[in-house]
């Protein structure tokens, strides 16, 4: 019935158009020459999955909700009107949400619809589709999709490309009104081309929770730089508060656009009216009116962050697809031969065969929520099955352990992170680095380089981007840095090209989980006697800060200190990125966030600061001061948060007391230098860690308490340190120095602590 993609593209991914020939009216008619992108992605198994991949003038926008009732539909129907008041008879709206409320809305008696008129086989100009067309008296033209729900079966994949490839060429702007995006219809189809994605919710609680998972779908189709959040009728009676949504109280969404509740809406509703026409002045009409601006001043939109194997998944029923096994066959011989140098028994044609027969199977055999890595026991049970079968299917003699070889190598291949996939289960890996021809790992502090390389950039940026897609970040040319947390607390940094200058970098910052005091005592990080100091100092809330520099130990550090806070005090910590694995039975735990493509939505450290104070913990704990935030954090410890915790990067403890004073300054509080130094002094412990340039053994160097402020010869103010343990380096034995001990006695009564060595 529909006429296929398949001769329209010779291709597999595009990057960087240079020449495009004159666009045929419809898809398939005559094939256009696409030449490559250089940066970005096109198509994929021969599918269109960007906006440049259909030719034409047009702008497609999409407006969908998670549920009916978000307003969806007036938001379309008042958008299209605007647009068409710059634009006369070059927009065109279109509804495929399957029941005709766009129709209804627009008062307009339709009887009939697309898929019950046209025969694509025989479409070849917009004018054909006239008899679809209503003209509104917007100047908007309409077109219903569908009249009944059992139309909806026609609204393909197949169908909307050659759809939107016609109207394209005729119109300016394509407005499609559409299903929550989904398995169960081809909304995803549309979103994969479309320039930009309204997705509308209400301060609802239903619509809030629904919204994230319409999100992060939206995100696997490589949509996240596309799609926008617009909060509709904001302030309306009974629903959430508008200020507790953007403040992330409700909900961890963020908004881009907002429509405040007007009366006039359902009114214009009701009368079969838009309200943007008979309320031009109302202030949502306004708003309605700066979005579409904004809106129209969007340019290049990119892919980012798709999900290949989502997507293999809902184009397999496309005439156009186009598997990916056939996609590279000088990579997939690459790697080939050197897995099959490490099997014995394994020739290079049979792994290939063993690997389409794998994807094959674990595509329809696993759901998306059991995709969690190939140590999931129900993935390892079944991806070993599979690899039975296909051994057996193809009379491949294979012995046990290589068989087992096997099942870790297409494991890692095909749903794992590839060759970086063993060193996330080898729990003394603490740093990897990578780039695409050298993997670097470190181990007891030593690092070494690994046997292991990816194939080429390509794999390294799949691997990157298979890594990203469950913590809803992303990584492109317009954002070429990423810092994420990955499945299991390991902190990401990575960057790509145009900063990365020869090709994409990934550092990971692993921390152990089971790691304690014990250990730490047992590999020479501390010594009894200084735990033991420690335990006391937690017990009897002394504000305490760990302080050291790159990669000595902090967090883990700080994570075993605050092991011995009593579990009915409650705690509250606050990282960017998340990184502290507290074990204790009452912690909140919050996480800055950056902000969105608009500049919206960023939740601030300092933010979360302030926020927690409203929380009623006992204790706070910041996973590490860089700026403003420190200045809170010391407000805090000051106002009846005594015991907070927090590091920060500094060589010494002299040098930590420094460097808070200028933390503080960046608050931009406008308080003189000797009002910052004497706030500074509301911490009283400071731990110092240490990585050793020649073993890279992490450790405490020492230990200082601070014990007021005092004046240098110049007259300068600066906190007045009084050091109490150091870590002998000729010995390399934790030795107490201290002649005095202010907090000796509260220590004994309050910490129970029995120094029985102690002479001061």
């Amino acid at each position: 019935m529909f006429l296929g993609l398949a001769n329209i593209f010779n291709l597999f991914k595009f990057k960087k158009k240079k020449e495009v020939e004159e666009a045929p009216v419809l898809w398939g008619a005559a094939v256009p020459k696409l030449q490559e992108y250089q940066e970005e992605l096109v198509t994929l198994y021969n599918i269109p999955v960007s906006p440049q991949a259909i030719p034409g003038r047009g702008k497609i926008w999409v407006v969908q909700s998670p549920e009916g009732g978000d307003g969806s539909t007036t938001v379309a129907t008042n958008l299209a009107a605007l647009l068409a008041k710059k634009h006369p008879e070059k927009v065109i709206l279109l509804d495929l949400d399957g029941i005709g409320k766009m129709r209804s809305r627009m008062g307009l008696p339709v009887s009939h619809c697309l898929v019950n008129i046209l025969d694509w086989q025989d479409i070849r100009q917009v004018s054909q589709m006239q008899k679809a067309m209503v003209h509104h008296s917007s100047g908007v033209m309409v077109v219903p999709g569908v009249l009944h729900h059992d139309h909806i079966q026609f609204i393909t994949a197949d169908f909307i490309f050659n759809l939107l490839s016609l109207l394209k060429e005729r119109f300016d702007h394509i407005i499609l009104g559409c299903p929550p995006v989904g398995h169960q219809n081809n909304t995803w189809a549309v979103s994969l081309v479309a320039d930009t994605i309204l997705a509308v919710i209400k301060p609802d609680r239903t619509s809030l929770d629904l919204i994230k998972d319409n999100l992060s779908y939206l995100n696997r189709l490589g949509c996240s730089k596309r799609t926008y959040t617009l909060l509709n009728q904001a302030g309306m009676p009974g629903g959430i508060r508008k200020s507790d949504i953007l403040n992330k109280k409700q909900s961890d969404i963020n908004i881009d656009f907002i429509l405040p509740y007007s009366e006039y809406v359902h009114e214009a509703n009701n009368k079969r009216e838009l309200v943007v026409l008979t309320r031009a002045r109302d202030d949502f009409s306004q708003a309605l009116k700066e979005i579409a601006e904004k809106l129209e001043r969007q340019t290049n939109p990119i892919v980012d962050g798709l999900d290949k194997e989502l997507l293999q998944k809902l184009a397999a029923n496309c005439s156009a697809f186009q598997p990916p096994e056939l996609e590279d066959e000088e990579h997939a011989l690459e790697n080939a031969s050197s897995i099959t140098a490490k099997i014995p028994g394994l020739k290079e044609h049979d792994y290939r065969r063993i690997k389409i027969y794998v994807q094959d199977a674990l595509r329809r055999q696993l759901k998306p929520e059991e995709n969690k890595g190939t140590r999931d026991p129900i993935v390892r049970s079944r991806l070993r099955s599979v690899i039975s079968r296909a051994l057996v299917n193809y009379s491949i003699p294979l012995g046990q352990s290589a068989a087992e070889m096997l099942v870790e190598e297409l494991g890692n291949e095909c749903l794992g992170f590839g060759p970086l996939e063993p060193f996330f289960y080898d729990p003394e890996v603490t740093e990897i680095k990578a780039r695409w021809n050298q993997i670097r790992v470190e181990k007891h502090g030593q690092e070494f380089i690994a046997d292991a390389t990816f194939r080429d950039e390509q794999h390294i940026r799949d691997i990157l981007d298979r890594m990203l897609a469950p913590t809803g970040r992303s990584v492109s040319p317009a954002t070429p840095k990423v810092i994420a947390r990955l499945f299991d607390g390991s902190r990401l940094i990575a960057h790509i090209p145009p900063v990365a200058v020869h090709g994409t970098l990934i550092t990971i910052r692993r921390f152990r989980q089971d790691l304690n005091i014990e250990n730490l005592i047992e590999n020479g990080a501390m010594s009894r006697e200084m735990a033991e100091f420690l335990r006391a100092a937690v017990i009897t809330k002394q504000n305490l800060v760990v302080s050291g520099g790159t990669s000595s130990g902090k967090t883990t550090l700080l994570n075993c200190i605050a092991s011995f806070i009593p579990h009915n005090e409650s705690i509250v910590t606050i990282e960017d990125p998340a990184e502290l694995q507290l074990q204790h039975p009452d912690v909140r735990s919050l996480e800055a966030k950056p902000p969105n493509i608009e500049g919206l939505g960023e939740v601030t450290m300092r933010e979360l600061v302030a926020d927690a104070l409203r929380m009623a913990p006992k204790r706070i704990i910041v996973g590490e001061c860089r700026k403003g935030e420190t200045f809170d954090m010391l407000q805090a410890m000051n106002t009846g948060h005594e015991g907070s915790m927090n590091t920060m990067h500094a060589n010494t403890a002299y040098l930590a007391g420094k460097r808070m004073v200028s933390m503080v300054q960046m608050a931009d509080m406008g308080l003189p230098y000797d009002a910052i130094v004497e706030l500074c002094s509301v911490v009283d412990i400071i731990v110092q860690a240490v990585k050793e340039r020649k073993t890279g053994k992490r450790r405490i160097d020492h230990i200082a308490e601070v014990v007021g402020v005092k004046r240098n010869e110049e007259g300068v103010l600066s906190l007045e340190l009084n050091y109490l343990w150091q870590c002998n380096k000729a010995t390399g034995q934790f030795e107490w120095v201290a002649d005095k001990f202010t907090r000796q006695e509260i220590f004994i009564d309050e910490g129970n602590w029995t120094p029985g060595w102690l002479k001061c």
